[in-house]
């Protein structure tokens, strides 16, 4: 009879896998991913206007290293800390809801905006780490660029206005 009950369960589409929701950093807190940031390389697959330092511009690889389907989400407001205090701090402008299946890693585009006009752009050689979300203006900014997809060079100009007063 549990053989029955799985196989209908399989077949009608339900996973026997448990399904998880989590903050991309809290599912690193609790070790059920790996994350990997580093600055994106150029390519032809981003249509629009592509810079090193705004939009399309961090690569981000994640791992699932549980048992269990997650749904993850980096949400926009969260700041991307250089390993490299020489590079600029980046903070995510658009909301990234990912699926991953156990066991899995995918890749990713994120898009963000750097935070310090004077310090150096993200490359792919660069690692970064999430860390926390922004608060006031800029989480209220970074809200703005979020729901209207406003991702280029006007809005990291209003970027640079509020954090390099």
């Amino acid at each position: 009879m549990r053989k029955y009950f799985l196989f209908m369960l399989t077949t009608m589409g339900f996973s026997t896998h448990a399904e998880g929701v989590y903050r991309l950093t809290d599912a690193v807190q609790k070790k059920l991913v790996t994350v990997s940031m580093t600055g994106a390389k150029s390519d032809t697959a981003f249509k629009g206007e592509y810079s090193s330092h705004y939009g399309p511009c961090m690569q981000m690889q994640v791992s699932n290293t549980s048992a269990d389907n997650l749904t993850l989400n980096l949400e926009y407001g969260y700041q991307l800390v250089p390993d490299d205090s020489s590079l600029q701090t980046m903070i995510v402008t658009q909301t990234l809801i990912v699926k991953l299946p156990p066991k899995q890693k995918k890749s990713y585009r994120v898009y963000a905006m750097c935070s310090e006009a004077h310090d150096g752009g993200p490359s792919p050689d660069a690692n970064f780490i999430p860390r926390t979300r922004a608060t006031g203006h800029l989480l209220g900014l970074t809200e703005l660029l979020n729901r209207k997809k406003y991702q280029g060079n006007a809005a990291q100009n209003a970027v640079w206005c509020l954090t390099d007063n």
